[in-house]
């Protein structure tokens, strides 16, 4: 059991990071953008699995306070079911998944033991129900032009890259203040 101070400092660690690296990838990765609010490289999800992955529920509740923040700032409504319902597909399950995985697999108290294949497996299956969850609250409420499909697996893809290349910073810093 983590203390009430690391609890709060994991927290507000995820929360800020998901916040910033949103600003960032609105700011000046836009180009990568496939559809409206998806982008083939999308770095925050990067941040969202570390802290579903290493934050645990502290990761997630900062994750959550995170986006939040981010809706709070552009005036998205926060008391809709649909926005209760959308943070439920977007980060509870995905977590859920996380957890059942590394339990199933008796990693879940020793996360040294993960391999690049197992990083894979929760990437793709974290993203994939992410992904579809929230494209399917989306197409529900608001029924838009572009194909289910499409929207779907741009998301994974974007999600996908963005935690491959957060993996991949955060191995290459690792390896950079070793030395």
């Amino acid at each position: 059991m983590k203390s009430p101070i690391s609890a709060l400092i994991v927290t507000l660690f995820f929360g800020l990071s998901y916040f910033l690296l949103f600003q960032f990838q609105v700011q000046v990765m836009g180009t990568f953008d496939f559809l409206p609010m998806v982008s083939i490289l999308f770095v925050p999800a990067g941040m969202k699995f570390l802290g579903m992955l290493i934050g645990r529920g502290w990761g997630v509740l900062g994750i959550f306070i995170g986006r939040l923040a981010l809706d709070l700032q552009v005036g998205n409504s926060i008391q809709s079911v649909w926005w209760l319902l959308n943070n439920v597909f977007w980060l509870v399950l995905p977590y859920v998944f996380i957890n059942h995985y590394l339990q199933r697999h008796r990693l879940s108290d020793d996360l040294s033991r993960l391999s690049a294949y197992h990083l894979a497996v929760l990437a793709i299956g974290a993203s994939l129900i992410s992904s579809v969850g929230s494209q399917v609250l989306v197409f529900i409420e608001h029924q838009p032009v572009y194909s289910f499909m499409q929207a779907t697996w741009s998301m994974v893809i974007g999600d996908v890259s963005g935690i491959m290349a957060t993996l991949l910073f955060v191995y290459g810093a690792r390896r950079a203040f070793r030395h």
